[in-house]
């Protein structure tokens, strides 16, 4: 339908951590009609430093100021200008946060570009930022359990942290489902397992739904630094005691402990280039 295809001026990518959505902001970000900026870990910072939506200037330079410094944002002008406003006005937090998008916009560009801003913790303000009625879509990534754990020990958590992992995705995914179903027009869930066993039709079917124009050349950044998708298989696998033949036995893999077996989950993936694309494969 027409008001389907029709451009957002944002398109806002959030969700579970770890389920692919930098993949997703790269490939949407290969479109000519985009412009894009690093993740603003925005909401999540905000809620520290005052947990309403209304900000006076000098909460609002507070925050700047800590983007700057935590996440390395290009905010210098934007704090310039709030910080120029009478100290007590009020400001909606909501606004700001475009704001900040804003500030990544090509300076010779016409304002049709979209914006994209990827936060996966941004998922807190979805509903609030839907509910201010800007023109924006919002594409939610999500991933299965055991992988999303698997990944998460890998590379942030203790291997003792699963009930609290389990914790984050119930909530998460149960966030996810709420969304989705209550703005089907604004709202598309995105799996990580799609993203890269059937990517032609996932990022197509992501860029349909945000108004932009596709062609397989969008692909390209699956072909982008293709050696940090190559996962080191043997080595884990012998580091933390998992044999091979163990582990294409089904019958013996029960044998594993929870550790080895987040282990195989995160590292039975093998990459091999097919038509040009990124192919993961389970064993």
């Amino acid at each position: 339908m027409d008001h389907e295809r029709k451009k957002p001026d944002y398109i806002l990518i959030a969700g579970l951590p770890r389920s692919g959505s930098t993949l997703l902001q790269s490939v949407l970000s290969n479109s000519a009609e985009t412009f894009t900026l690093p993740e603003t870990h925005f909401f999540e910072e905000a809620k520290k430093i005052h947990p309403e939506h209304v900000f006076s200037s000098k909460q609002v330079v507070e925050l700047l100021a800590l983007l700057q410094s935590k996440w390395q944002l290009c905010l210098d002008k934007l704090a310039s200008q709030y910080r120029n406003h009478n100290h007590n006005l009020q400001h909606d937090i909501r606004d700001v946060y475009y704001d900040v998008i804003e500030q990544y916009r090509p300076s010779n560009q016409a304002r049709t570009l979209v914006g994209i801003e990827k936060t996966p913790g941004n998922i807190i303000a979805i509903e609030s930022l839907i509910e201010q009625q800007r023109s924006v879509k919002v594409i939610l990534t999500c991933r299965n359990p055991v992988d999303f754990a698997s990944s998460m020990i890998q590379q942030y958590w203790a291997p003792d942290s699963v009930s609290k992992i389990s914790a984050i995705w119930n909530k998460v995914m149960r966030t996810i489902t709420k969304l989705e179903a209550r703005y089907p027009a604004i709202v598309k869930r995105i799996e990580y397992e799609r993203m890269v066993q059937q990517p032609e039709t996932t990022f197509s079917s992501a860029f349909d739904f945000s108004g932009l124009d596709y062609n397989n050349g969008m692909l390209s950044a699956l072909n982008t630094n293709i050696d940090q998708f190559i996962l080191p298989i043997e080595y884990a696998w012998k580091k933390n005691n998992v044999d091979f033949q163990t582990v294409k036995n089904p019958e013996k893999r029960n044998s594993l402990n929870i550790r080895q077996r987040l282990i195989v989950h995160r590292h039975s993936l093998y990459c091999a280039m097919k038509n040009g694309y990124l192919n993961l494969y389970k064993f």
